[in-house]
């Protein structure tokens, strides 16, 4: 991985899992679904939005389906190793990947674009003012 994307490079806790991502993420968005919060122990997940060719993985991970709230199905990767949740893959967008965005080695750079999955969010765990927050989904556009 080069030093000059350390912004868009990230990985597992333990290190055996390592990524790079090209360009800017098409989406960055704070999720509140109950699978989001089951993964990480918290209240939401930051995801960043990227297409399948704008991520280089090196190393292996492991893969958990699940349905979304969305009632899609989601291929969850992981770290087989340390478990830190990494990736996933919403079968119903070909191409589209989702990178937590904690996983990045400096994630200072990001901001949360909107906030999903409100239907689900804890009281403990409140919105962001400004955003747009969905209740489920936004509406895609194009």
């Amino acid at each position: 991985m080069s030093e000059k994307q350390a912004g868009h490079a990230g990985g597992c806790h333990c290190g055996a899992v390592r990524y790079e991502i090209s360009g800017e993420p098409q989406l960055v968005a704070r999720c509140h679904c109950r699978q989001c919060q089951k993964a990480s122990g918290a209240g939401h997940v930051m995801h960043l939005g990227v297409g399948r060719d704008q991520l280089r993985v090196e190393g292996q991970t492991s893969t958990h389906q699940y349905i979304a709230d969305s009632g899609a199905p989601v291929q969850k990767h992981f770290c087989p190793s340390c478990g830190t949740n990494m990736f996933g893959e919403p079968e119903g967008m070909p191409g589209f990947m989702t990178v937590a965005a904690a996983t990045l080695d400096d994630s200072s750079m990001y901001e949360a674009q909107v906030i999903i999955f409100t239907q689900s969010q804890q009281p403990w765990d409140r919105e962001m003012p400004g955003l747009a927050s969905f209740e489920g989904l936004p509406p895609r556009s194009g």
